[in-house]
This record gives C-alpha cells, sequence and structure tokens, in this order.
C-alpha cells in the first residue's frame, strides 16, 4: 500500500465509521436486548 493511502485513509475511516459504529452499536444494543428478553 502506498503511503499516501495510509495517510489518507484514517480521515476518511473516521467520517464514515462514526456513523457506522452508531448503527452497529444501536443494532448490537437491541439484538443483546432481544436474546436477554
Amino acid at each position: 500500500m502506498p503511503e499516501d493511502d495510509k495517510e489518507s485513509m484514517p480521515d476518511q475511516y473516521k467520517t464514515v465509521s462514526l456513523e457506522e459504529f452508531v448503527e452497529y452499536s444501536k443494532s448490537m444494543f437491541a439484538y443483546k436486548n432481544a436474546i436477554e428478553k
């Protein structure tokens, strides 16, 4: 992987992953609640 790609990846990843992480956390939370009931 070129060095430039390594440098630019994290910012792009953080921007995308923040929303995805929130959605993922919500779905996992709902999933756990469904299993426990």
